[in-house]
């Protein structure tokens, strides 16, 4: 093929240079160059950032921080078992120790799925390094602790393992994503069927260790044999806290998923299969379509399944499925295109075309001007000389309590017998999560504000919302 003949003819050595070198080690060995690169993007985003991905992953480090402590808080089906435990312990060296040890799981990531292409003798194999690295949603979530970050490296993990013929390991690894992203879980079932049709039967056993282990330990700390399953309907059937998405909602969002130069290539990848009749990676193409599909549905304004509505990181454990299948469409477009000057420059090209897209739009991890408000209301409310504990849905108070920002004060979730039961207790009451579906709805701001025994202490308004700081202090 074009591809390989013009890689082989890129390694080999002209007469009369050195043997050695590190040009020589460069031109031989290219994927050094781009990890090296990917590198340098990523710890230049950990540098400059100081606040959390969006406003979820913020909640995620307290839940994080707190488990040592409270370990009850890692069953919660939105805390997520895994995710908790995975960064319980970076977190309380700090949120820049979560961001490295992160980024530490996005770059195995990485080297996993390019070892995956090696496996599969993909042409090209180090170009994977920059179609996955450099995919706008993984680089984004690539240094912080969302579940989906080891949910995608777990799914790459166990088809490795898949493809080197470690059943047993492979069906293990695959009934991990549970405790990350349980909806991911079909992934397992596939890698059942895979088991069965081998007839690798004492391998089967192992599919069930992962939903194994969070229903243990629920039934442990709880003392309730159907604590779990309940929780997870529960959960399954929350209210969505916007209308959410249209069926093509995620198709349409690709190019700011994956970035346009993957997306150009896997649709070259599937075009191509379809029209000889034969796919290539049929168990990568199935997931990345069963992950669109379940996506879809959960978030769809039609259907209503969860209280999803759309966010982009719900894609991201397929995304090294998702770059290997492009991988295979860069093959297809340079071995279609005869020319021999020149055609190292197209792959060349759609690796800067990615790398531009991404870099030009992605930013640090910065608190929002909500969340900024959010800890100074809090900072406001701990200068009080009176030990008062501070009633509030919002990660960002604890946040400030934890990271020192403000004085140590009791955080504690808003509920009606909470604020009853306490003669002295400040609410702070923000309009995002204090109506959230995931909490209490039952103290109503109204009432706060009739209450003669309440105060406003003081208020921020951040464009259209505003945050109260209330004091109760009865006589």
């Amino acid at each position: 093929m074009i591809l390989e003949n013009f890689q082989d003819n890129s390694t080999q050595r002209k007469p009369g240079t050195s043997k050695g070198g590190f040009l020589a080690n460069v031109v031989r060995k290219p994927e050094v160059v781009l990890f090296g690169l990917l590198i340098v993007v990523l710890g230049t985003l950990i540098w400059e950032s100081d606040g959390f991905y969006r406003w979820d992953e913020g909640a995620h480090f307290v839940f994080d921080a707190s488990a040592l402590q409270s370990p009850t808080v890692s069953l919660g089906v939105w805390q997520r078992f895994g995710g908790v435990w995975l960064f319980t312990l970076p977190a309380q060296l700090g949120h820049k120790a979560v961001k490295v040890f992160a980024s530490a799981l996005f770059l195995l990531a990485v080297v996993l799925t390019y070892k995956v292409a090696e496996l599969e003798e993909i042409p090209g194999k180090h170009w994977v390094i920059v179609l996955l690295g450099f995919q706008p949603a993984f680089l984004d979530i690539g240094y912080t602790c969302m579940a989906e970050l080891p949910a995608a490296l777990i799914l790459v993990l166990s088809y490795y393992l898949y493809k080197k013929s470690e059943w047993k390991w492979s069906l293990f690894t695959a009934s991990l994503v549970f405790l990350f992203r349980y909806e991911m879980y079909f992934f397992a079932l596939i890698m059942v069927v895979l088991a069965w049709r081998k007839k690798q039967f004492r391998a089967l056993p192992w599919i069930v260790a992962g939903p194994a282990i969070w229903y243990c330990f629920s039934v442990f700390w709880t003392n309730d044999l159907l604590w779990l399953p309940r929780e997870m309907l529960r959960y399954g059937r929350l209210a969505k806290y916007e209308e959410g998405a249209s069926l093509f909602h995620y198709v349409i969002k690709a190019p700011e998923i994956f970035g346009w130069a993957p997306v150009v290539l896997f649709v070259a990848a599937v075009v191509y299969g379809v029209v000889r009749k034969r796919l290539d990676s049929p168990i990568l193409l199935l997931t990345v379509f069963l992950n669109l599909l379940i996506s879809t549905l959960a978030s769809s304004e039609i259907f209503h399944w969860t209280g999803a509505v759309g966010d982009i990181r719900y894609l991201v454990p397929i995304i090294p499925f998702f770059a290997l299948v492009s991988l295979r469409g860069l093959f297809v477009v340079t071995d279609r295109i005869k020319l021999s000057r020149g055609l190292a420059m197209i792959p060349i090209g759609f690796a800067a075309w990615l790398i531009v897209q991404t870099v030009s739009y992605g930013e640090p991890h910065t608190f929002s001007e909500y969340e900024k408000a959010v800890i100074s209301l809090t900072q406001r409310a701990a200068v009080d000389s009176i030990d008062t504990p501070i009633l509030t849905n919002h990660w960002a108070a604890q946040y400030a309590m934890l990271s020192g920002m403000a004085d140590t004060r009791k955080i504690l979730k808003i509920s009606n017998e909470l604020f009853d039961s306490a003669p002295r207790v400040y609410v702070l009451w923000d309009p995002q999560l204090a109506v959230s579906p995931f909490a209490t709805h039952t103290l109503k701001l109204a009432d706060m504000r009739e209450n003669r025994s309440i105060q406003l202490v003081d208020s921020a308004a951040v464009l259209d919302k505003t945050i109260f700081l209330f004091l109760k202090a009865e006589r």
